[in-house]
């Protein structure tokens, strides 16, 4: 099988990005042939390092110019593609530029979305300016764009899964979400694919003595999705409580120096910046994992952390945490009804920290769970839709 990862930017720092990676590699050891075009280059290498054996194409803007047509679609043609997989299907215009490209060849085209269909970057904004302002005028204003902007959404995302021959979401809760934000009744399209885990324990043991009194954060610092913030608002609870323990906060971001500054505020001395870092170290020796975040698509550093027997405690802001959580099994869900709340959240986490008995037992179920999530298990349902799906010219 020949196949082409298509995304906006590679070699670059991020999730999606990751991900490429790793699915390229396992595609590549498994002997598929497999190439990857992007539109930037944000950085030099990927990583992890790509397989040697994987081809880079690079296109450039506008996404559906006429050069970009052309230039795919000779990739399209002279490497004999049978499966494109769109890991960028948001906005619909990589989907025309594929099928414009893709006209008369015998190629599958995959689109995959890496978020919550009802949230992304600019959705999220607008709701926080909403939550934010109490001037009337400004609400109205606020609501009605975005409506609008909930609108075009729905709109693009209609375009891509009818433009696609298969639509594939990070989890089965997605599925009514996607349904709701685009009108479509009819969605025999969507298909279930978890991401893989990137940073893997691949012997799934958990070993208590490896673990120290430490509570990790890993991924950006910024304050729209990730809202770290609420990290250090729990750790301002727990800290003066557990003084020996540690809150570790693995990633970098424009968040930083306002971090930085609550933690001065409160006095907080036991928080470590670590910047961006290869998170496996972290994960062997933490014992709590935080994730806060107002929006995610399938929050993959849970279970990166659950296959090294770290117990997340989670806020329930997606509904993708509950398929990766077992409340009260193998981590902590924090319901969102009611906001978050970061008292409620400090209270779970001090159960765990003052109870090593039930942490471990949590950490041991959560090394278990993880095994779902492995990179084998994930391509081989990868594999099986390539399978059952003839391509179209």
């Amino acid at each position: 099988m020949n196949i082409l990862f298509l995304l906006g930017k590679f070699p670059s720092i991020g999730g999606v990005e990751t991900v490429t990676t790793i699915l390229a590699n396992e595609f590549s050891a498994r002997g598929h042939e497999v190439h990857v075009v992007s539109f930037e280059q944000a950085a030099k290498t990927p990583a992890p390092a790509l397989d040697s054996r994987v081809t880079l194409h690079r296109l450039s803007y506008p996404v559906s110019g006429r050069a970009n047509i052309s230039t795919l679609r000779d990739i399209l043609s002279s490497r004999r593609i049978d499966v494109i997989i769109n890991q960028w299907c948001l906005p619909f215009h990589v989907t025309r530029l594929c099928r414009k490209a893709m006209r008369g060849l015998p190629c599958l085209l995959l689109a995959v979305h890496h978020n919550a269909p009802d949230c992304n970057k600019r959705l999220e904004g607008l709701r926080m300016r909403l939550a934010r302002t109490g001037n009337p005028v400004t609400r109205v204003f606020l609501r009605l764009l975005l409506k609008g902007c909930a609108m075009a959404t729905g709109a693009s995302l209609r375009y891509v899964y009818a433009h696609s021959d298969r639509y594939i979401l990070l989890s089965d809760s997605f599925h009514r979400a996607f349904r709701n934000i685009t009108g479509l009744k009819n969605t025999g399209k969507l298909l279930t694919i978890p991401n893989p885990v990137t940073v893997e324990n691949r012997e799934f043991r958990y070993d208590p003595s490896f673990k120290k009194k430490e509570v990790l954060f890993v991924g950006r610092l910024e304050p729209n999705q990730k809202r770290v913030s609420r990290v250090l608002e729990t750790w301002a609870l727990l800290e003066p409580r557990f003084p020996d323990w540690t809150l570790r906060l693995v990633g970098d971001g424009p968040e930083k120096e306002a971090l930085q500054a609550f933690c001065a505020e409160h006095r907080l001395e036991h928080v470590s910046f670590e910047g961006f870092q290869d998170p496996a170290p972290y994960y062997e020796q933490a014992s709590l994992l935080f994730l806060t975040s107002e929006y995610e698509g399938f929050g993959l550093v849970i279970v990166e952390g659950m296959s090294f027997g770290v117990t997340p405690i989670v806020y329930g802001s997606f509904s993708a945490a509950y398929d990766l959580v077992d409340h009260g099994k193998n981590g902590c869900i924090l319901p969102a009804s009611g906001g978050f709340q970061a008292r409620q959240m400090a209270d779970m986490a001090a159960g765990l920290m003052q109870s090593p008995s039930a942490l471990h037992a949590m950490a041991r179920e959560a090394a278990a769970k993880s095994r779902k999530f492995t990179r084998e298990h994930v391509v081989r349902q990868w594999e099986e839709v390539f399978r059952n799906n003839t391509p179209t010219p």
